[in-house]
């Protein structure tokens, strides 16, 4: 079992329909079992819940909502494993939720920060050990010259075992 901190984009019916879509049209890839979402704080093992309740609560009391625009596509290869990742990548609203991610990774949640690894917002598109084919679905996805616009108005933290996902508290943003 494992905690996240999580933010599940605001869009458009239009937009929602077309992130769902992104599962059917590359089934080479392994989607997130989440569905859309922008990880903020990434699965953390053995957590205190309550002392996570509270640090997320302060954290993000009086932070604003983030508005956010996506147009790119960006394939990665993930530096604690062999699998390759599609990620939708913000341009606007990328500062935004890069501080707030910082801001969430004080306090208790600190010691946890891997600052050799920088913070990428993202929606996953999916995943595989397949360099070539993540290259290749960016570079299918970028030709579109699509447009994903919303907003992040609530934060979750999450429990996660396996597929299991259950939302332990909801925090409003401004």
């Amino acid at each position: 079992m494992a905690h996240l901190v999580v933010a599940y984009p605001k869009v458009s019916m239009r937009d929602d329909e077309w992130l769902s879509s992104l599962k059917q049209r590359f089934p080479g890839l392994d989607p997130s079992s989440l569905g859309p979402h922008f990880t903020l704080v990434f699965p953390i093992a053995d957590a205190d819940e309550a002392e996570l309740i509270e640090h997320v609560r302060e954290t993000v009391q009086g932070q604003r909502a983030i508005p956010f625009a996506i147009r790119c596509a960006l394939p990665i290869n993930d530096y604690a494993s062999e699998e390759y990742y599609v990620l939708l990548v913000p341009d606007e609203g990328f500062s935004g939720i890069v501080k707030l991610h910082d801001r969430l990774y004080t306090g208790p949640l600190a010691p946890l920060l891997y600052p050799d690894i920088p913070f990428t917002p993202h929606i996953t598109v999916g995943h595989a050990p397949d360099g070539q084919l993540c290259r290749r679905v960016a570079d299918e996805l970028n030709a579109e010259d699509f447009t994903i616009a919303g907003i992040l108005d609530r934060v979750d933290l999450i429990e996660k075992e396996g597929d299991s996902i259950r939302t332990v508290e909801r925090f409003m943003l401004g």
